[in-house]
């Protein structure tokens, strides 16, 4: 795949099966005053069937890190993915992507996997407003003129 979406983007290639990549923010994100933080991230890949991209979240400044979304292995043009974040509000955070290639090449020996991201950001998801409740005079058992039974 190309090297970014609308620039310069990561790219990992798994030639060599059995192999891991590893691409960490190189900072903490701050989610402490969010309320419904949504992480959005372009990606393309050729991925045999037996790889595996994963984003991973550290909440303890990278000694351990949880896996909160996983994609096997698939091939597909430059999409946009979204992940919630709301379950990690109230903390700061680090992120990382995890491409682990399988280890067979599936009868490709010579295709490597791939995987080009690029545009992450995080972004406040506000709610649309509820729609305003119906007070019509018809449920109202003192102005309404609504059957009761």
């Amino acid at each position: 795949p190309n090297a970014g979406y609308t620039g310069s983007g990561w790219v990992a290639s798994a030639a060599e099966r059995g192999q891991i990549s590893t691409l960490t923010l190189a900072y903490q994100l701050d989610l402490r005053a969010a309320q419904a933080p949504q992480l959005s991230v372009w990606q393309t890949a050729d991925l045999q069937g037996d790889d595996l991209l994963s984003l991973e979240v550290s909440v303890d400044g990278g000694l351990s890190w949880l896996p909160i979304d996983i994609q096997p292995g698939w091939k597909g043009a430059w999409m946009q993915r979204t992940v919630d974040l709301t379950g990690f509000r109230g903390t700061v955070i680090g992120l990382r992507f995890v491409l682990t290639s399988g280890p067979s090449n599936q009868g490709n020996a010579n295709r490597p996997s791939t995987l080009a991201i690029d545009e992450l950001g995080v972004q406040e998801v506000i709610a649309p407003p509820l729609a305003a409740a119906d007070h019509s005079s018809h449920d109202d058992p003192d102005h309404g003129t609504g059957a009761r039974a």
